[in-house]
């Protein structure tokens, strides 16, 4: 895994896609971090520009706690 930096953290992985991506919900969920959004950008390139990628999410989350 690679070290999160300005807020970005890329982590190559042997799982199948939807299984990380579920992964990756569920632990942030147990960090008490919420998803405000969550981007399919491999759909997005695909529909706005007929460009196709391999499939990447893109993830807002935030940690409620830090505003109390």
């Amino acid at each position: 895994m690679k070290r999160a930096r300005n807020g970005v953290l890329n982590m190559d992985t042997p799982l199948e896609f939807q299984e990380c991506a579920k992964g990756l919900r569920d632990a942030l969920r147990r960090s008490r971090f919420e998803v405000i959004t969550e981007r399919a950008l491999d759909r997005e390139l695909r529909s706005k520009l007929g460009i196709s990628i391999k499939p990447y999410l893109l993830f807002t989350v935030w940690y409620p706690m830090q505003f109390y």
